[in-house]
């Protein structure tokens, strides 16, 4: 690009982001010096897209300029002369119309495309993004469902609508909340309350509680009908409710905790996420009463019987009720109300309600009224309305339900994929899969037309495959990955600046370059418009685009390798721009499905009906709710509680209790947080004996022995030793179940530190009764190490350490061969371009879309540790020069903070210590055998030395501590080359490293208290996995 010709500066363009915008500069730079007085900024307003065979066009009667239209065409292709950027103009009528050099644009395109998404300082995708709402921030209201009653499809626009402006918003700058007002307060609560006691069944509560409050409210709505009393008595049943009445409120609890739980099953299958669940009884008092006290000061409300309203009538907008004539409130009110406090605690740039056209009333109502208090924020808020579903109505019991039109829409799909049998099996999931693109379906169904419109209801079109729908872009995104996992021999790829991109000449190449180009624009746009139908179009375009290239640009058989490369990383980077349109869609690309339960285990789960729904065990207390949430996510399934849905799930634990303020929500989370040690010993211990035992005293011990008994993996591997089936079996659900556990703590501290301050100590648990070989490790990472630590450092080291094992084993996984990838399996590491493991898996697909933004600093360490050049890697064939480290000053206590964490002076952590000593010691000989899999990484850290005759079991050295101001660094080679861990530690007998194990960068700490023991103070512990582990866990891996 430095060779392209310079371009002056214009308003409102951002080349670096939208390269595109370069050659609309290039073009209206030609236009102004070929038709003064226009400028620059003036063209390039009136550069536009051009329509198929056309880049740009340009329609010169927009400028009024004098002469005729021919002449002025004229001038402007008289003095044209090509350059990098244009190649050709031609003049149509009234239109200017050009081309783009070909080879620029897709050297251009393609570049900015794969830097955009794969090299950038936050370490997210970011092409299609930009700063439009940088330093702003806005507050989004949706989904918005009704208490006890069913998530029917009313609610389903809402919802997706919200959801994508949420992420449209995000993409664009602006800082989002994602808030869900819950319909929790009303009068249709005391016409619950009146049912439930003429219709209402325990046993039916019990059984499904939705499907039966449901169908109470519907009867009681056709009893109304019939005699109007049954209305009054629900009147005063929610003034019981409203005045604080325990026995009104008891039930109202009830039946508000049991909908938060089935709508958070519904909104775990549609991909939505919210940073605040909030609802109509969380609206304080005082906020409503502040809003009719300063109402009523300006004169604005009138009296009528006892009812207190707004005459809105001069504005066309009907007369306001804020208050019933039995003092109750009603939604208006509490409108109001939530609105002033929310602007107190946000202070918002903007509030965007997502809501049905059918309330353009109330929602208009509602707006005026705020300006006429004169508040200087009301011009902030927005609708952001939507036609309606026709045909369903919950009064009269005649709605579709969302989880059935899930469930249809998943089982015309699964039918569909079974009509093709061998592909059919190739699926590692079928079931899961259908699902997922059953959702896309009913999505895409939802918002390929404009959000204002009207439909009607209908089974036949909501089942309908053919076409523009969400399975076929699911299929398009699914066939671009796969060109990866069929063509290994082309990887690596080169590097950009490498890629022959000046083989891509097709015109269907050429057309999906373009299109690539695009998206930037087509995302300012739908900002514009506030449409998701923008987007999906666009998609639809692109994946016809690559569709139409199949034939003509291929890369399996392509016998130029080069041109099958750049082919290939044409098709990679319209991979990342296709995902991240259906990403802002809130729809989760399929590339391959890797779920270690079926879909048929899960059905016989949910049939044997798990502890986990049955029991009885009280969860009252915010204590008890968070560790039930916690035990549902650790034993159940992932496709039934995908770990993404965790943090949501505590989150909404404070919508469902009165007292869930923050201290009290940090202090029931520390229930359920564990350090590392506590992590091994809980599976090597707790729960092994659990199951030697078949103990069911508590919950967890229910869950653990319902949970195994429920294990099949589709293959159990003996290591040899004469283990039992059994025992295997059982080893290797603790291995899955310990894995699990560490990347539910790592969501668990990450959720602890993004709450609101004040955050509490956390409780430091001794394991209890530890061996005594692990009793130095505990003292020196005891409550002693963490007095002079705040909170916040002492989770982020704990995190720290759960970080660390999950790169450990990430190092642990065998690489598989070159001709036979699957990727993203448990257990197993990949090497082709595009295709992460499960840890970065769970690292993109978990953490990045709950926790970049909130902690980038803690999701850039957790992406260093998991996204880095493995020890084994063929890019540095030449070793590094040995340079003995240097000691470092000691680290008092813990300075990290979330601000601070990338800046800290921190020693290296145990992986990045292993990776970087690997590359540089590890013999050739040793590298080559590891390549070809003749050795595992456990042979490489765990191999016991041989001794020779004669020679003593234990050395000298082992006798000897470290003295207060040396480091000793073992930088021998040959057969003294060996993993360097601790330095001025002790070696103990039993350890198993093939050579001396030290720890690089280690310093020295002063000694402690006389009452310590000398040897204990060789060393100050790093703040990284190390804190936690024993040197024989270090050792084990």
């Amino acid at each position: 690009m430095s060779a392209l010709p310079s371009l002056p500066p214009v308003e409102g363009s951002d080349p670096a982001r939208s390269v595109l915008d370069s050659f609309r500069i290039s073009i209206a730079k030609r236009v102004a010096d070929a038709l003064p007085p226009l400028t620059v900024e003036q063209v390039y307003a009136g550069v536009d897209f051009g329509k198929k065979g056309v880049d740009f066009t340009i329609a010169l009667p927009r400028f009024r300029l004098p002469g005729k239209v021919d002449e002025l065409a004229g001038k402007v292709i008289s003095s044209f002369q090509a350059d990098d950027y244009i190649e050709s103009v031609s003049h149509d009528k009234a239109f200017l119309h050009f081309m783009c050099r070909t080879s620029t644009l897709v050297r251009a395109v393609l570049t900015q495309v794969h830097t955009l998404t794969h090299d950038t300082a936050s370490g997210l995708p970011e092409y299609g993004s930009n700063e439009l709402g940088k330093g702003k921030k806005v507050l989004i209201e949706y989904s918005s469902p009704n208490i006890a009653k069913s998530f029917h499809v009313g609610h389903l626009r809402s919802t997706i609508i919200g959801a994508f402006l949420a992420n449209l918003y995000k993409a664009c700058g602006w800082e989002v909340v994602s808030m869900n007002y819950l319909g929790d307060w009303g009068t249709q609560f005391g016409m619950i309350a009146i049912g439930f006691e003429k219709y209402g069944s325990q046993e039916e509560l019990e059984k499904d509680a939705i499907k039966h409050l449901y169908s109470v409210y519907v009867q009681v709505n056709k009893d109304a009908e019939a005699d109007p009393n049954v209305k009054i008595e629900a009147a005063k049943w929610f003034r019981r409710m409203e005045d604080g009445d325990e026995d009104a409120l008891k039930n109202w609890r009830v039946w508000r905790e049991l909908s938060i739980q089935k709508y958070t099953e519904e909104y775990a299958r549609l991909n939505v996420h919210f940073d605040v669940y909030t609802g109509e009884s969380q609206v304080g008092k005082k906020w409503q009463d502040k809003a009719l006290e300063r109402l009523d000061e300006m004169g604005l409300i009138t009296d009528v019987d006892g009812a207190k309203l707004v005459d809105l009538e001069k504005w066309k907008l009907q007369k306001a009720v804020l208050r019933k004539k039995d003092g109750t409130s009603i939604y208006l009110t509490r409108d109001i109300g939530g609105a002033v406090e929310r602007y107190e605690k946000h202070q918002f740039d903007k509030m965007i309600y997502v809501i049905s056209s059918q309330q353009d009333l109330h929602v208009a109502q509602f707006f005026k009224i705020l300006k006429l208090m004169e508040y200087p924020w009301a011009d902030r808020l927005e609708h952001v309305n939507y036609g309606l579903v026709l045909g369903m109505s919950t009064r009269k019991g005649t709605a579709v339900f969302l989880d059935q039109i899930i469930r249809e829409a998943a089982n015309v799909m699964h039918d569909q994929m079974k009509k093709n049998e061998e592909k059919y099996a190739a699926v590692e999931d079928p079931e899961h899969t259908s699902l997922e693109i059953g959702i896309t379906g009913i999505k895409i169904q939802d918002m390929a037309a404009k959000r204002i419109n009207n439909y009607n209801f209908s089974w036949d079109r909501m089942k309908s495959f053919e076409g523009d729908t969400g399975p076929y872009l699911q299929y398009a995104h699914v066939r671009l990955a796969s060109l990866a996992r069929k063509n290994p021999e082309l990887f690596p790829l080169p590097p950009p600046a490498d890629v022959k991109t000046d083989t891509i000449v097709e015109p269907a190449a050429r057309d999906i370059v373009f299109l690539l180009g695009t998206y930037p624009d087509v995302v300012k746009t739908a900002l514009r418009t506030q449409e998701p139908s923008g987007i999906v179009t666009y998609l639809f375009r692109l994946s016809h685009a690559i569709s139409s290239a199949w034939e003509t640009v291929v890369v399996k058989g392509e016998q130029d390798v080069e041109k099958a490369k750049a082919r290939l990383w044409l098709y990679s980077n319209a991979r990342e721009v296709l995902g991240a349109g259906m990403r802002l869609l809130s729809i989760r690309p399929l590339e391959h499905t890797a779920v270690k339960w079926t879909a048929n285990q899960d059905k016989a789960i949910i049939a044997a009906n798990p502890p986990f729904f049955s029991t009885q065990e009280s969860a009252s207390s915010l204590e008890s709710q968070v560790r039930r949430t916690y035990i549902q996510f650790l034993y159940l399934p992932e496709i039934l509680m995908p770990l993404q849905q965790l943090p949501d799930m505590l989150l909404l634990l404070i919508a469902c209790n009165e007292s869930s303020l923050t201290p009290s929500l940090h202090a029931a989370l520390d229930t359920i947080s564990l350090t590392n040690r506590w992590c091994s010993y809980k599976y090597q211990e707790q729960v092994r004996n659990m199951l030697s035992t078949n103990a069911t005293d508590d919950l967890e011990s229910q869950m653990a022995t319902f949970s195994f008994s429920h294990w099949s993996p589709e293959e159990t591997e003996t290591d040899g030793s004469g283990t039992s089936e059994g025992e295997s079996s059982r080893n290797t659900w603790l291995e899955y179940m310990e894995k699990r556990e560490v990347q539910i703590q790592i969501l668990i501290h990450l959720l602890q530190l993004s709450l609101p301050k004040p955050c509490p100590k956390p409780t430091f648990r001794p394991l209890p009764e530890p061996p005594r070989k692990r009793r130095r490790v505990q003292a020196l990472g005891s409550s002693s190490d963490t007095e002079e630590s705040t909170p916040e450092q002492i989770l982020e080291d704990r995190l720290e350490s759960h970080m660390d094992r999950l790169a450990l084993w990430q190092m642990a996984l065998p690489t598989p061969d070159a001709g036979d990838q699957t990727p993203n399996q448990p257990g197993q590491k990949t090497d082709v371009a595009g295709i992460n493991d499960w840890t970065q898996t769970f690292c993109n697909d978990v953490v990045q879309p709950l926790f970049a933004e909130k902690l980038p600093n803690l999701y850039k360490l957790l992406r260093t540790k998991l996204f880095r050049i493995p020890p084994w890697s063929e890019e540095e064939d030449e070793p590094e020069p040995e340079e003995k480290p240097k000691p470092r000053p000691a680290i008092k206590g813990s300075s990290s903070t979330t601000s601070r964490a990338p800046s800290r002076s921190r020693s290296r952590s145990l992986s990045l210590s292993l990776s970087q000593d690997a590359e540089r010691q590890q013999q050739t000989t040793t590298r080559k055998r590891f390549l070809q899999r003749e050795i595992s990484m456990s042979r490489v850290f765990k191999e016991k030395p041989r001794r020779k005759p004669g020679e003593p079991a234990v050395k000298s050295r082992l006798a000897k501590t470290t003295s207060m101001n040396e480091v000793s660094v073992n930088s021998g080679s040959g057969s003294q080359n060996g993993v360097v861990l601790v330095a001025g530690t002790p070696q103990k007998p039993k350890a198993k490293s093939a050579a001396p194990v030290v720890l690089v960068g280690a310093t020295p700490t002063k000694p402690k208290t006389s009452s310590q023991p000398s040897q204990r103070v060789g060393l100050q512990r790093t703040k990284t996995m190390t804190s936690d582990w024993s040197d024989d866990e270090i050792l084990a891996g």
